[in-house]
């Protein structure tokens, strides 16, 4: 699958996919600073971290906006490739990744 998110710079010359951006991202976020990252590291919640990534996603075209926080575990994931997303339950719906997917209320075909 072809990246939606396109660096003005790599200084890492890293050839990732967009799950593994925004996941190194959500991870700084929440205090895994990259090697290549100095300085003292944040310290938001997964909620926090993902709620930032959402607003980018949605306000800003920075990120793609198939990529998803499972519910369950907290964990990203790409929603064009995995992942389970339900209606029944919540108002707002549930995103379930791969290892969690089979926590979901499946939809009825009533």
């Amino acid at each position: 699958m072809k990246n939606e998110i396109k660096l003005l710079k790599n200084n890492d010359k890293r050839d990732w996919s967009d799950l593994e951006w925004i996941t190194e991202f959500y991870e700084f976020m929440q205090g895994e600073n990259p090697k290549s990252i100095g300085g003292d590291p944040m310290t938001l919640t997964k909620d926090q971290a993902f709620r930032i990534i959402w607003y980018l996603q949605e306000h800003f075209p920075v990120f793609p906006d198939h990529i998803e926080k499972c519910d369950v575990c907290g964990d990203l994931y790409d929603s064009y490739n995995s992942g389970y997303y339900s209606e029944k339950g919540n108002e707002h719906g549930n995103h379930f990744c791969d290892g969690c997917d089979h926590l979901a209320p499946y939809e009825d075909n009533d």
